[in-house]
């Protein structure tokens, strides 16, 4: 059995009551990432009966937020990034032999739930002149992936899922061989970039 239950957060905030002034660029960036690893195996072997079963089950709550708060000058770009990466790879495995009866299960789980913010406060007042070299990808809005070169104000929110999940089950037996797998992946996961 493989279990591994995980709370996460990652915030970086700059208050309401803040006065920032940079003659450059001003970042609020909050990044976390996740990386996760099960295995379960289990095996029997009898002579008139075998059973065996093998759990692997990974839950993660991740809250990633980058907010800008108070009265903020940059001469340069302010960029509020949050950004969030989670990865996990499972195995569950189950093997049963006998000479009568054999049953073999195994069960895989992934429950995520995330929550990525990026956010400008209602009440924040920034300006962002956009007078140094640097610039960011900015989105055109003609599709998922069109970009062009921007600077001033740049509020981003990126979420990264992947999962590979393996779940094996085996049995035999002479007289029946039973096996059976469940693999269940819940994902709820928001993303949002906001100003105001």
């Amino acid at each position: 059995t493989s279990i591994a239950i995980v709370s996460n957060k990652t915030i970086a905030q700059v208050a309401n009551a803040a006065k920032l002034t940079a003659a450059d660029d001003i970042n609020v960036t909050a990044k976390a990432s996740e990386d996760f690893v099960g295995a379960a195996a289990a095996g029997s072997v009898g002579g008139f009966g075998a059973l065996a079963g093998g759990v692997s089950a990974i839950a993660l709550s991740d809250v990633t937020t980058a907010e800008l708060g108070g009265t903020d000058v940059a001469g340069g770009n302010v960029n509020v990034i949050a950004d969030d990466e989670t990865h996990s790879a499972m195995l569950a495995g189950a093997l049963a032999a006998s000479g009568s009866l054999g049953f073999g299960a195994s069960i895989a789980v992934v429950d995520l739930n995330k929550a990525t913010t990026a956010d400008i406060a209602a009440n924040a007042n920034v300006t962002a002149l956009g007078n140094g070299g640097e610039s960011f990808d900015e989105y055109t809005g003609s599709g998922f992936s069109s970009t062009a070169s921007g600077s001033g104000i740049n509020v981003l929110a990126n979420s990264g899922e992947s999962d590979l999940t393996l779940a094996i089950a085996g049995a035999a037996g002479l007289d029946a061989g039973v096996s059976g797998v469940i693999s269940l992946e819940l994902m709820n996961v928001a993303t949002v970039a906001d100003i105001g």
